[in-house]
């Protein structure tokens, strides 16, 4: 019994513990949980400053995957100053990078996926660099992403389909690379896409028809690809379509004629593919058409006669204005239905119809070569197809950002960067620029052209045939190409300070190109081919930064300087010249001229650089190997930008 009375409180004692250890679990679980729930909430909503500590991981992690080391310039990068402070940098109130813009920056490498990683990323533009791999798919995770900028670079691989989840998208650009692969249908849900440029690479397969769900889409630049089949009658969709680039392809079939549907259409370059048939009289219907090529397809029958006969002003003076190629096609117009009329030639001069009335029909005078406004071009450096694309700048969405990084051209600027302010003054009649177009029209045999309208004038240069002015009257584009010069390039043209597109090609220029040429830092674009010019060619031209060229067709001599061996539009081997020797140190021992086998006697070292193959192993000097290596990047980039532009013999635009 005394047992039983003295166990009880034991038992009672251990009772009382385990129940107070199961309420200390159960507070601890408690507890648990509302620190558990508290840590959710702030995860879902971390403080600006572990968000703008976030944003500057993915920017180093950029800056390590792009050599940044060796960036053109990298201020403040990796610093503790302020994201914003950060060269191409741009960021919100909260210090959220929200533009990033490092293009023609000497970028190397590859894009890491970090960059996926900025929620608040609008505009990403990376155009104009050296970069290579594939494009990261996490670039789809971007769903703020306005604006996506890859041109010019050495990018491969398949275009990522996750970029059609980029519902925001209002300009993608990513011509001027090595993409291969078919074009992702899914780019078709990007509702909101108003600029596609992905020409002058190496896709291939159809066009896909959900293309023609862009409902926004006024750019569409698909060409010097590899695409086949048809062109999709879907096309015909796009109502707000202003230009439709898909030239140098393998495209087949016939032209849609939906495409007539197209009424704010101004540019249609469908030349150098495969397409067959005749040409749909639809096209006849277009209101504001302004550039027409078809030329490289086996067409048949007629060009409609509304080509030619139309009142519509714009397509009246499609005959009459450079910027087509209906008498290349060798087709005899359409006879306009029930409408006598005399029977005109592809070359003959176009001719109102003679119809039998009573009041006699009055003659039709031609309205003059309108001057073209200059596009939406405060930017970079016209990666520039030659051709006057007449397109408005998109709307403005993000605050400008300070930057002295150029933005493509032949593409719209991105809205991120500010349009500089033309502070030019009117030019007057006796101009610098007038004095230097005098001079080469003298020099090129003016009076032969066939086509000098307004020249020698006292009309605004804008006015002249071929001339395009800016606001202030400087002239900063000049396309005389297929114009029947002749005689030499003068050295005045030098002259011309604010000019970025030169196109003089499929003349017969002959003499040697002036090097004052190299004078015109802002020149994007020079087309030279198609000539008889001879001579070395300049290397003063490699000190205009970011030039594209294109000068095949003549008889160069000499060699050609190594640093222009990536600025051509077409594969720089095709001129048949050797790549000029960097000059040896006056200490090193002079190079063997370098051959297949090295030869015994060695050439006289040269001051000023002389000509050489490209260099090998075998022949190269001292610091050979570590020259290779540095040409190696733009020799790819030459055989890349070079495969696919089949070159537009007479100046040929390509879209």
């Amino acid at each position: 019994m005394a047992n039983l009375t003295g166990g009880a409180p034991q038992t009672m004692k251990r009772h009382l513990a385990a129940a107070l250890a199961l309420g200390a679990v159960i507070v601890i679980g408690v507890c648990g949980l509302w620190l558990a729930a508290v840590g959710g909430v702030s995860a879902q909503t971390p403080s600006p400053a572990l968000s703008a500590s976030a944003d500057r991981d993915v920017l180093a992690a950029l800056y390590r995957a792009t050599n940044g080391a060796e960036w053109q310039d990298a201020a403040n990068w990796l610093s503790d100053a302020p994201l914003n402070e950060w060269r191409g940098v741009q960021t919100d109130a909260g210090g959220r990078v929200i533009a990033l813009d490092l293009s023609a920056n000497g970028l190397s490498g590859h894009i890491p996926p970090e960059i996926g990683d900025l929620p608040n990323l609008a505009a990403l533009n990376l155009s104009d660099n050296a970069l290579s791999g594939e494009i990261p798919p996490r670039i789809g995770e971007l769903s703020n992403l306005r604006e996506l900028w890859l041109g010019g670079n050495l990018l491969s691989g398949a275009i990522p389909a996750e970029i059609g989840g980029l519902s925001n998208l209002r300009i993608l650009i990513l011509g001027d690379n090595a993409l291969s692969g078919a074009i992702p249908p899914e780019i078709g849900a990007l509702s909101n896409l108003e600029w596609l440029r992905l020409s002058s690479n190496w896709l291939s397969g159809a066009i896909p028809p959900e293309i023609g769900n862009l409902p926004n889409l006024r750019v569409l630049r698909l060409s010097a690809n590899g695409l086949s089949g048809g062109i999709p009658s879907e096309i015909g969709n796009l109502s707000n379509l202003e230009i439709l680039g898909l030239a140098e392809n393998e495209l087949s079939g016939g032209i849609p004629p939906e495409i007539g549907a197209l009424s704010n259409l101004k540019t249609l370059n469908l030349a150098r593919n495969n397409l067959g048939g005749e040409i749909p009289a639809s096209l006849g219907g277009l209101p504001n058409i302004e550039q027409l090529w078809l030329s490289g397809n086996p067409l048949a029958g007629c060009v409609p006669a509304a080509l030619r006969e139309s009142t519509t002003p714009s397509v009246w003076e499609l005959y009459n204005k450079p910027d087509h190629d209906i008498s290349e096609l060798g087709l005899p117009f359409c006879e306009p239905p029930d409408t006598p009329s005399v029977t005109p030639t592809a070359t003959d001069t176009p001719t109102p119809s003679v119809t039998q009335t009573a009041t006699p029909t009055p003659s039709v005078t031609p309205s003059p070569t309108p001057s073209v406004t200059p596009m939406d071009t405060p930017a970079p450096r016209v990666t520039p197809t030659p051709t006057n694309t007449l397109m408005p700048p998109p709307t403005p969405s993000i605050t400008p950002m300070p930057t002295d990084a150029p933005a493509p051209t032949d593409t719209p600027s991105p809205t991120y960067t500010p349009t500089p302010t033309d502070t030019h003054t009117p030019a007057p009649i006796f101009s610098p620029d007038r004095d230097a177009l005098i001079a080469l029209y003298r020099a090129t045999n003016g009076a032969g052209w066939r086509d000098n309208r307004n020249w020698l004038s006292d009309a605004p240069l804008d006015e002249w045939r071929g001339v395009q002015t800016d606001g202030g009257g400087r002239v900063i584009a000049l396309d005389l190409s297929a114009n029947g010069l002749s005689g030499q390039i003068p050295p005045e043209i030098g002259d011309l300070a604010s000019l970025t597109s030169l196109d003089l090609s499929g003349n017969g220029l002959s003499g040697k190109i002036p090097h004052q040429i190299g004078n015109l830092a802002n020149l994007d674009w020079l087309n030279l081919a198609g000539n008889g010019l001879g001579g070395q060619i300049p290397p003063s031209l490699g000190g205009i930064m970011g030039l594209r060229l294109s000068l095949s067709g003549n008889e160069f001599g000499g060699c050609l300087p190594a640093i222009l061996w990536g600025a051509f539009a077409e594969d720089p081997s095709a001129l048949g010249l050797p790549i000029c020797r960097i000059a040896v140190a006056p200490t090193r021992t002079p190079a063997p001229s370098p051959t297949i086998a090295p030869t015994s006697t060695p050439s006289a070292p040269s001051q000023s650089g002389g000509c050489s193959a490209p260099p090998t192993a075998s022949a190269a000097p001292d610091g050979g190997m570590a020259l290779i290596a540095l040409l190696i990047p733009a020799l790819a980039l030459a055989s890349r930008r070079g495969r696919g532009r089949r070159f537009r013999g007479r100046g040929l635009p390509s879209s």
